[in-house]
């Protein structure tokens, strides 16, 4: 038994791994195709925006400045005063809600217990089995970028402990779907991510 493929928060979340992998791994490219000359150059903040604070806008939004901190930590002049700032400071990430509470569907998951991931034991092929839409394009970022083992370690490595039910969900030990949101939402804070609510973006 799999979850529902047509399950909103399971595609969400899901999909949030492409949206991760989008801000990281492109947005970030200028930023690491620069020379030491330009990185030296007065301090100037890197922004993303993120539109959308639900499971996917948190979570990318996390992962971005985390990954912004940690390359501003491997490749800032130390020497250099301009430089010597927090690099949280160098780099904002925004994300903007239209409502005034985040990852309200994450609380209502699972019958508010959060079924945030499917049995990491399984091969990625048969999790993908439960994901007729889109499938394809995660069987690529299942296997090279961001797999399902990858997220598993990703909530361990947060004090999240998870446990694996007879159908194949996954659910944060306590039951509770505040455990995953508080986890992603501290994790946010922790990396600097500026949360706007009640923020609409305008074309």
């Amino acid at each position: 038994m799999y979850p529902s493929p047509l399950s909103t928060y399971n595609i969400c979340f899901k999909m949030n791994i492409i949206f991760i992998l989008y801000t990281t791994f492109h947005c970030l490219k200028p930023i690491e195709s620069l020379s030491t000359k330009s990185i030296n150059q007065p301090y100037r903040p890197y922004r993303i925006g993120v539109i959308g604070g639900g499971a996917s806008g948190m979570f990318a939004a996390t992962n971005a400045a985390s990954r912004l901190h940690k390359y501003y930590n491997t490749n800032t002049n130390s020497n250099n005063p301009d430089h010597q700032l927090n690099h949280k400071k160098r780099v904002e990430v925004h994300v903007y809600e239209t409502t005034n509470t985040l990852m309200s569907k994450v609380l209502i998951s699972g019958g508010g217990r959060c079924n945030v991931l499917h049995d990491t034991a399984k091969p990625v092929t048969t999790i993908l089995e439960s994901y007729p839409r889109g499938n394809k394009e995660l069987n690529g970022l299942f296997h090279k970028h961001f797999t399902p083992l990858d997220a598993r370690a990703w909530f361990e490595d947060r004090h999240v402990v998870l446990k694996t039910e007879s159908d194949g969900r996954m659910f944060p030990i306590t039951d509770d779907s505040n455990t995953i949101m508080d986890c992603i939402y501290k994790d946010a804070k922790e990396n600097g991510v500026i949360i706007n609510t009640e923020s609409k973006v305008y074309e």
